[in-house]
C-alpha cells in the first residue's frame, strides 16, 4: 500500500491499530510533518527516502520486498503540486531523478500531479507499463471534482477532474486487475492493481 501526505497525526493512527500487527511500515520515523509511507505484509529486504529536487520537500520512498525469490522494488511518489510553470519543470526534474532509482523489477506508483493531456504523460514511463491504460481506463480520474466533495474544496479556480494517480510496472512483472476505488475519505481515489510477481 503507498500512501502521499500522511500526517505524523495519522501515522500514530495506522501504528495503534491492527493494522501494525499485520504491515510492515516505511519510513518507520519519517523526518518531515507531510511525507509518503508504503505498508507491506513483506517485511522489506531495503528501505530508502531519496530527496528530490523540491520546494514541497518531496522524496521517492524505495522499498525493496522478495517476491517469489525476485527482488522487486517499490518507489512511492508524490510528485510536486500546483500547475505552475516552476511546478511543471519541477515534475520534469523529478521524473528524471526518479529514472535512475528503477531497476529491471520496479512499481512506481503514488501521485504525479499530471494528467494524460500532460507532456510528462507517457504509457511507458521508463519502459514501464501504465497498468490503467492496459485497463483501457486512462482517462478514469483519479481526482474527480465533479463527484468527490474533497477534492471539490481542495481545486484550483478552473481545475478539471483527472487521472493523477498511477500505478507502472516492469515488463518482467505479471498483474491483474485494476481499480479506481472510489472512496470519499481523501480528495483522491485509491488504486487497486494485483502484482502477482515476475
Amino acid at each position: 500500500i503507498g500512501l502521499q501526505e500522511v500526517t505524523p497525526i495519522f501515522l500514530d493512527t495506522l501504528q495503534s491499530s491492527k493494522l501494525s500487527k499485520i504491515y510492515h511500515f516505511s519510513p518507520i520515523n519519517p523526518t518531515e510533518n507531510y511525507f509518503n509511507l508504503t505498508l507491506s505484509k513483506i517485511e522489506p529486504i531495503k528501505t530508502k527516502l531519496v530527496p528530490l529536487k523540491s520546494r514541497m520537500k518531496r522524496h521517492a520512498l524505495l522499498t525493496d520486498l522478495v517476491i517469489n525469490g525476485e527482488n522487486i522494488r517499490f518507489i512511492n511518489v508524490h510528485l510536486e503540486s500546483l500547475e505552475t510553470n516552476s511546478s511543471r519543470k519541477l515534475r520534469a526534474e523529478q521524473i528524471d531523478s526518479i529514472g535512475k532509482l528503477t531497476t529491471d523489477k520496479t512499481v512506481l506508483l503514488g501521485d504525479f500531479n499530471f494528467s494524460s493531456q500532460s507532456k510528462l504523460y507517457s504509457k511507458q514511463l521508463f519502459d514501464l507499463i501504465d497498468t490503467g491504460d492496459n485497463a483501457d481506463l486512462s482517462d478514469a480520474p483519479t481526482y474527480d471534482i465533479e463527484h468527490n466533495p474533497l477534492a471539490k474544496q481542495t481545486a484550483d479556480y478552473g481545475e478539471d477532474s483527472r487521472r493523477l494517480d498511477r500505478i507502472y510496472i516492469s515488463n518482467s512483472i505479471n498483474f491483474k486487475g485494476y481499480t479506481v476505488l472510489k472512496s470519499l475519505y481523501s480528495d483522491h481515489y485509491a488504486i487497486r492493481v494485483n502484482i502477482l510477481g515476475p
